[in-house]
């Protein structure tokens, strides 16, 4: 893959026109309603497991928790999903619905899973009263597309007065070069979006595919 040396004030200059060259054209995947929010580190073991509950990764030995994490972890107070379910949102709530201690959940900038609208849920509403939980898992055949908010997140760096880190932003964008690499080695059928403001636009993977950056140090 490779790494290329970039000076932190060129970073995002890099990174957009690398995310807007690979934009091919709208991308609808029908109608669904359900996400699930995550971080870019835990999107490969998605796109190969399915999104699990903490039971069913330790079961899977894929994330391994000791008893103590365990009991801690099942407490669903300090930890809405507990050790048996997946937190999903509603994107299509009605906000008159919700009981006053309530809020409305909205991800603006961390990628996403796009789940069928048929997967059996419950609602939580500890928090927020469009979430709601799966219990166990859900299989990647429920799973219709992969959405990242890149541009988006770069937006609310530059413009809207709520920093993200560069080392966080070069972090993630690793981190979606490993998953470009997985698709194109593994023909992954999921589609894969860019939906920064409300678009649905298809990445075309085999273009953003490229090497990780690496920031050059700066003596002065």
């Amino acid at each position: 893959m490779g790494k290329i040396y970039l000076e932190k004030n060129d970073i995002l200059t890099y990174i957009t026109l690398m995310i807007n060259d690979s934009l091919a054209g709208n991308c609808n995947v029908g109608d669904t309603r359900y996400r699930h929010s995550t971080d870019f580190k835990h999107v490969l073991k998605i796109l190969n497991h399915g999104i699990l509950s903490l039971e069913k990764q330790d079961e899977l030995r894929i994330k391994e928790l000791s008893k103590e994490e365990k009991r801690n972890l099942s407490d669903c107070e300090s930890h809405i999903n507990g050790l048996d379910n997946v937190s999903i949102y509603d994107s299509n709530e009605d906000t008159s619905d919700f009981y006053s201690h309530e809020m409305l959940y909205e991800n603006k900038t961390s990628p996403e899973f796009v789940i069928s609208s048929d997967v059996k849920s419950r609602r939580c509403g500890i928090f927020y009263g469009n979430e709601r939980l799966v219990q166990d898992q859900i299989p990647l055949d429920k799973i219709r597309s992969f959405d990242i908010k890149f541009l988006a997140s770069m937006d609310e760096n530059l413009n809207h007065g709520n920093p993200i880190s560069i080392e966080k932003l070069v972090s993630d964008y690793n981190y979606l070069m490993d998953i470009c690499k997985m698709y194109v080695d593994k023909d992954v059928n999921i589609p894969f979006r860019e939906t920064s403001y409300e678009k649905s636009i298809e990445v075309n993977y085999e273009t953003l595919y490229g090497p990780k950056i690496k920031i050059l140090k700066s003596y002065f």
